[in-house]
């Protein structure tokens, strides 16, 4: 069980890397999205519910959260045709989550994310918004996820380079300046 949460990150990473090859959009993307979705879930609950939390799993997991996210974006950013001022904007906000893993490289010697709840709010939305597109086609959604999304990285950035030390499952800003924070993975 110890290696299992782990193997379902990777797992995950590959299978992102899958969706290169199908439709955009289609069953088989869905259904590949859908594992994908389902496999970030679990594997959280196994590495808790089983105590084998591990400094690589959460590193796996980000990795495996970013990859997954810039791939579908790629895929169905081109087939929304978002105006170029929401594009910039995107990646705008691309850019302060690397700034984020930059200062957490330069404060505490190693990359990290942070699985605050407006982030795991985030990879909600994003999760969902391909969905989304199979019944709505209005740039209402991506400026919403585009608003709640810079916040969250807003939120990380100031974390990182102000929090006395790198918790990567401080739930807030507020609680990582507090004594008594718990998180999981």
């Amino acid at each position: 069980m110890k290696y299992v949460p782990n193997i379902l990150s990777v797992s995950r990473i590959i299978l992102a890397g899958v969706l290169l090859l199908v439709k955009p959009l289609s069953v088989h993307f869905f259904i590949i999205y859908i594992v994908c979705g389902v496999s970030d879930i679990v594997d959280g609950i196994i590495a808790r519910r089983f105590k084998v939390s591990s400094a690589l799993g959460s590193r796996l997991d980000s990795i495996g959260d970013v990859v997954l996210t810039l791939i579908v974006l790629y895929i169905i950013l081109p087939i929304i045709q978002l105006p170029a001022w929401l594009l910039v904007w995107i990646l705008l906000i691309i850019v302060l989550r690397f700034v984020s893993v930059g200062i957490a490289i330069y404060r505490y010697h190693k990359p990290s994310l942070l699985h605050t709840i407006l982030n795991r709010l985030v990879a909600l939305a994003l999760f969902l918004f391909p969905f989304s597109l199979l019944f709505l086609n209005t740039l209402t959604i991506p400026i919403i996820l585009s608003i709640v999304a810079s916040v969250a990285a807003i939120e990380e950035v100031l974390i990182m380079a102000m929090a006395p030390t790198l918790d990567p499952n401080v739930k807030s800003y507020r609680a990582a300046f507090t004594d008594n924070q718990t998180g999981a993975r």
